[in-house]
């Protein structure tokens, strides 16, 4: 067995806290290294959770100090590019915590400079890891293309539940919107399960009264013709609910589970994904069944492993076109937030 890989992470927010340090704990592929954050109290809270861990205000300082093999960076949207820049240039591979930056421009200057390096650059898509949604990607694979096909995805989240450290969920212009902290996800993951790019997006409905609530209707329309209706929606209780309805079977992929179902009954597939969602989360609670959502952070950190050693990993997150056509998506969502209902063009990558 060869000798787990080091890995630094920068900013100790609650996705490090609940996701990817217990990933980290249970993989025999990664050590943690050190870790960075410029808040006194998470650096406290840091050497709590990561005992003989080195802790540091700053990643030069971190990166002065340690050898690494890998960051991941785990900070605000803001800082994507800058940090990821400066671990990449002192020979480091890099896993970002999804969207990778805020606009289609930082997008593009990750894009080039993963292009450029011989590091492994990643963005970290973990619903491409969740294995309920590589089972419907499985699905499309070996059903599509079907004439007629429905497809929709609904996401919702609560930032007052998840109770974001540094507070940016929630603000449109530190990457912390609805757009950027689940469309994000819906229209990176419709891509990869499709392998088909977004062509165009059209905003059906979009209300925010406050920053904690925020709704988005949207269409998404791929390349092969498919248009699929989504939902994203900040400060309503967590679902997730991914329909596909082909030819003559439909699959629902809900948040601990998958569904399938002859023909296209939609609501019987709904209502009985509830019942196995309320009795999915008492069997995790008491540990009896694992979260396929932790499952999704520990499959990408492990895909991230194979990938640095030479590997091809089963899925990846290589930060490639798929990540300048999502932003270009995202902005095209924003940029028809008032053209209710019209289509806007989603440049592809070239």
């Amino acid at each position: 067995m060869t000798d787990p890989l080091r890995l630094g992470i920068v900013g100790c927010g609650r996705v490090v806290e609940r996701f990817h340090l217990p990933a980290i704990r249970s993989s025999h592929r990664w050590q943690i290294g050190a870790l960075c954050d410029s808040d006194p109290d998470r650096r406290k809270w840091a050497e709590r959770a990561a005992p003989g861990a080195a802790v540091f205000g700053a990643l030069t300082q971190m990166l002065d100090h340690d050898d690494l093999d890998a960051v991941l960076i785990a900070s605000p949207p803001p800082l994507h590019v800058e940090l990821a820049t400066e671990a990449v240039d002192r020979g480091l591979h890099v896993l970002i915590e999804k969207p990778g930056g805020r606009s289609p421009a930082d997008a593009e200057q990750l894009a080039r400079m993963a292009a450029r390096s011989n590091r492994v650059v990643w963005v970290g898509f973990n619903r491409r890891f969740k294995p309920t949604h590589q089972s419907a990607r499985d699905f499309v694979a070996a059903t599509f293309p079907v004439s007629g096909a429905v497809a929709t995805y609904d996401l919702a989240f609560s930032v007052t539940e998840w109770d974001s450290i540094t507070g940016y969920l929630g603000i449109p212009d530190r990457g912390g919107g609805a757009v950027h902290d689940l469309a994000s996800h819906q229209i990176d993951l419709l891509s990869w399960m499709f392998s088909s790019p977004v062509t165009a997006v059209r905003c059906r409905l979009w209300q925010r009264p406050t920053p904690d609530l925020e709704r988005i209707e949207y269409d998404v329309r791929l390349a092969m013709g498919l248009t699929i209706r989504c939902t994203a929606a900040h400060g309503e209780g967590y679902r997730e609910a991914l329909y596909i309805e082909g030819e003559s079977e439909s699959v629902l992929s809900y948040p601990t589970g998958l569904l399938r179902s002859r023909g296209g009954n939609r609501r019987a597939l709904q209502r009985w994904a509830k019942v196995r969602y309320w009795i999915d989360r008492k069997l995790i609670r008491v540990r009896m069944l694992a979260d396929p959502l932790q499952r999704s952070f520990r499959g990408q950190l492990e895909a991230f492993a194979v990938a640095i050693r030479g590997g091809r990993p089963i899925v990846s997150g290589r930060v490639e076109n798929t990540l300048v056509m999502t932003h270009r998506a995202m902005q095209a969502l924003i940029d028809g937030r008032d053209l209710t209902d019209e289509w806007q063009a989603v440049a592809l990558a070239s």
